[in-house]
C-alpha cells in the first residue's frame, strides 16, 4: 500500500482517521461535544459542591444568603478563593461568630477546606452573602453561580431558590 502521495509528500489520508479528525474539529468550532466525549469541568474532579442552594428574600431586598456543602477531593487541603454569578453585583463568604450574646458576620477571603474533608454552609453559621441581585427571585427560580478555588479550578453549578423554612 502507498502511504505517500505521487512526489514522496503528505501520507494519503485513511477515510476512518480523516472522518474522526473532520468531526473533532467541527465540533470544537462549534463548541459543542458529544455527552461521551465532553471535556471534564475545570475542577470537576478535584471539587464538590453538594446540595447547594440560594434562599429565598422578601421582595425589594438588596442582599440574599445562599448555602450547600463543599468537598476537596484530593489528600491535600484547598481553598475557596471566589464566588461569581451573572444574578448578582458580588458575593461573599461570610463567617459567623459569637462575640458575648451578639452574633457577629465578618466576610472571609478564604474558605479553607480540609483534605478529604468539608465545610458545611448553612442558616447561621458559614454562608454565601449575595449582593445586589439583578432581578428578583423567587422559589423555583435557578442561579447561575461559579465557585473558583484555590488550586485554579472552577466549577459551575445552578442554585435553585428555595423558601426557608420550607413550607
Amino acid at each position: 500500500m502507498k502511504t505517500s502521495g505521487p512526489r514522496g509528500g503528505c501520507p494519503r489520508s485513511n477515510p476512518v482517521l480523516t472522518g474522526l479528525m473532520v468531526t473533532s474539529v467541527a465540533w470544537a468550532m462549534a463548541g459543542t461535544w458529544p455527552a461521551e466525549a465532553k471535556p471534564p469541568a475545570s475542577g470537576a474532579a478535584r471539587w464538590r459542591i453538594d446540595d447547594p442552594w440560594v434562599r429565598e428574600a422578601p421582595p425589594g431586598s438588596r442582599v440574599l444568603a445562599a448555602y450547600g456543602t463543599i468537598h476537596g477531593l484530593p489528600d491535600r487541603p484547598g481553598a475557596l478563593i471566589k464566588v461569581e454569578s451573572p444574578a448578582f453585583g458580588r458575593i461573599e463568604t461570610h463567617a459567623m461568630s459569637r462575640e458575648g450574646s451578639m452574633m457577629r458576620m465578618k466576610a472571609v477571603p478564604r474558605l479553607e477546606v480540609p483534605a478529604r474533608g468539608q465545610v458545611k454552609l448553612e442558616p447561621g453559621e458559614w454562608h454565601w452573602m449575595l449582593y445586589e441581585p439583578r432581578r428578583p427571585l423567587i422559589a423555583g427560580d435557578q442561579v447561575d453561580v461559579v465557585f473558583q478555588f484555590s488550586d485554579g479550578s472552577r466549577l459551575a453549578r445552578k442554585l435553585p431558590v428555595r423558601r426557608y423554612p420550607a413550607p
